[in-house]
């Protein structure tokens, strides 16, 4: 084996374990203290990495033969799932909590009052069951398995098929992205800019694993579509956050939820404009097109 492939190995090897053991400290932290945003925050940012690297090196398939790798994928799947799951509880309930202000509920006010307990409940249950699975020792297990992982992988081919993968995978990213663009283009609504900001997203995340596997500098990613991806998820936290709140003309609440999907309206004009603009354009070919 060449020098480059063992630094390929090596590189990959390391950056995977990098990213398991940042997941491992932020789960700890979040574990610790429950109310921790950021790193409830992090640990979701950790697992998708996390599966982002495995993925691409064909170590996680979620569909196939049934196996090792295939049940660590789906768990490792499963796992970020109810991270966000948690996320989402807790953005929703801050993001009513900011809109409301801080005056408190009063006496007419019942919708308020049960909008906000059934959102502090489900944000409770969250937290216990995303507590009870990372207190459980399945979760140093599934850290172990993805090390036990790469071992199988580079037994079965090594760094040439994964910096093949890495090609092949950064291909099928940039044919993702250009249609969830061309799609939320054509006809806006709230599914297709939540997938067009997950295409972003895996596509700044696949080129920084890959500078990081291989070492070297790079361009950073332009400005616009660092803060598209932002825009993005703000926009989509508004989304889950209207989904969640019930209509109700007749009390403060009501006039509250008006002024938020106020808000949203008017971000989403904001980004439809940025996405339809020349510059934008600009930006998405400097993304997929400059490997």
């Amino acid at each position: 084996m060449g020098r480059s492939d063992t630094a390929a190995r090596l590189g990959l090897r390391s950056a995977l374990a990098r990213r398991a053991r940042a997941a491992a400290r932020a789960a700890r932290r979040w574990a610790a203290d429950p109310t921790d945003e950021e790193a409830l925050h992090r640990l979701h940012q950790e697992l998708r990495r996390l599966r982002l690297g495995l993925a691409v090196a064909r170590i996680v398939p979620t569909s196939g033969p049934a196996g090792k790798d295939r049940k660590l994928g789906l768990r490792l799947a499963a796992l970020t799932r109810r991270v966000g799951e948690a996320r989402d509880a807790d953005v929703v309930l801050g993001l009513v909590r900011r809109t409301l202000g801080t005056r408190a509920p009063g006496p007419g006010d019942r919708s308020e009052v049960r909008l906000l307990s059934e959102l502090v409940g489900a944000l409770r249950r969250r937290r216990r069951a995303l507590r009870r699975h990372l207190r459980a020792p399945a979760w140093s297990f599934l850290l172990r398995e993805v090390v036990a992982a790469l071992g199988r992988a580079e037994g079965a081919g090594g760094p040439p098929r994964w910096r093949r993968a890495f090609a092949e995978e950064g291909s099928r990213r940039a044919r993702r992205l250009r249609r969830r663009w061309r799609e939320a283009r054509r006809s806006p609504s709230a599914e297709r800019w939540h997938r067009l900001r997950q295409a972003i997203r895996a596509t700044r995340n696949l080129r920084a694993l890959r500078v990081e596997v291989a070492g070297g500098t790079v361009a950073p990613d332009p400005t616009l579509m660092v803060r598209l991806q932002h825009r993005l998820g703000r926009l989509h936290d508004m989304d889950r956050t209207l989904a969640a709140w019930p209509v109700d003309r007749r009390s403060a609440g009501g006039a509250a939820r008006r002024r938020l999907a106020a808000r949203r309206e008017a971000l989403a004009r904001s980004v439809a404009r940025t996405v339809e603009g020349p510059a934008a354009r600009r930006a998405l070919r400097r993304t997929v097109g400059r490997d």
